[in-house]
């Protein structure tokens, strides 16, 4: 499985993301849809080189995948909405490191061994769209897994 396809199943299983399908999934790759509500994104983000943290003696390497996660979400001036806005973000980190706790990780492919999943940024409101009713909030999420090796025989 891919590392962008197994952050987003990982991710869909949160609560409190809807029940809203675009392509099959609730999160996409790289897209907000411009409709009302609240919907979700993730993107890739850049890291140094090949996403290598570090290695160990027998080759194997402890890599990183940094995604942008992103939400959409209506906006106004209305001390509610935004409260809603930002526990979500709360309940999302939350439930992140219940997830590390249980070592519940995204399903990775063979030769990939998740290590955990990490909030490195905390979430922040992105932009608002111009007609002011609607804001885009991101987070930065990394991925942490070991690349084992392949022996050859």
């Amino acid at each position: 499985m891919q590392l962008m396809e197994s952050m987003i199943d990982y991710l869909d299983t949160f609560a409190r993301i809807p029940n809203y399908k675009k392509n099959s999934g609730y999160t996409g790759i790289e897209w907000l849809d411009s409709e009302s509500g609240a919907y979700f994104s993730i993107a890739r983000n850049p890291v140094q080189g090949d996403g290598t943290i570090s290695r160990d003696v027998l080759g194997n390497r402890i890599m990183q995948l940094s995604v942008m996660f992103s939400s959409q979400f209506a906006f106004n001036s209305d001390i509610g909405n935004a409260s809603y806005n930002h526990t979500f973000f709360d309940d999302l980190i939350a439930w992140i490191e219940e997830q590390n706790e249980n070592k519940v990780f995204p399903e990775l492919s063979e030769g990939q061994v998740p290590l955990g999943v990490f909030v490195t940024q905390t979430p922040y409101l992105f932009g608002v769209d111009p007609s002011n009713t609607k804001a885009q909030y991101s987070m930065i999420i990394q991925l942490q897994y070991k690349q084992l090796r392949k022996r050859s025989i």
